[in-house]
């Protein structure tokens, strides 16, 4: 199809899955960071990990360009002090930081742990330009990402909205945020 770099984006879904998880990711960063068709991955860390500083600094040094993280996966709610943590190690260590946002149909009858509202907040205890909140900065929940998130200083991906947002409201939300601090995403080949 043409993708000269693609990135991929793991998620850890228990604090001891660091090392396994980011040993592959490193294998990946070895193998297909070379070529015309290039394959990257992020880092993987848990908002309960143990010593997310040195954790982050190791993530800093073997190369990785940011981390991901998934409010849902990890069950805790995005302004816990664990990821408070991480935005704050993130932004020293000059990496970037994706986040699931809004519902995910894997946990229907869950509440919701990255809302805007709860993403907002986090927003304002580590101000950080580099954070990422996928899914148009909250799946299924654009009229509040258009009243609470459009305009902050954070970056909004397409990943898997679609099926789920009028052609109306995405144009609307493009708009008000702005289309520098939109990112395609795809969430799958």
């Amino acid at each position: 199809a043409g993708v000269s770099l693609s990135v991929t984006l793991p998620v850890l879904t228990s604090p001891t899955q660091f090392d396994s998880v980011n040993r592959f990711a490193l294998e990946v960063n070895k193998t297909y960071s070379i070529g015309s068709e290039r394959l990257i991955s992020f880092a993987g860390i848990h908002p309960a990990c143990e010593g997310i500083d040195k954790k982050m600094a190791f993530i800093k040094e073997n190369g990785f360009l940011g981390v991901k993280i998934h409010p849902d996966y990890q069950g805790t709610f995005i302004d816990d002090d664990g990821y408070v943590k991480i935005l704050e190690e993130a932004k020293k260590n000059d990496l970037i930081v994706v986040s699931h946002a809004g519902v995910d149909c894997g946990f229907p009858d869950q509440p919701v742990r990255c809302t805007p509202d709860r993403a907002l907040k986090l927003i304002r205890k580590v101000p950080y330009s580099s954070l990422v909140l996928a899914h148009y900065g909250g799946i299924e929940m654009f009229d509040q990402v258009y009243d609470t998130l459009c305009g902050e200083d954070v970056y909004f991906d397409t990943s898997y909205i679609l099926r789920f947002i009028s052609k109306e409201m995405f144009l609307k939300i493009l708009e008000k945020h702005g289309e520098d601090r939109i990112l395609f995403a795809s969430d799958s080949p």
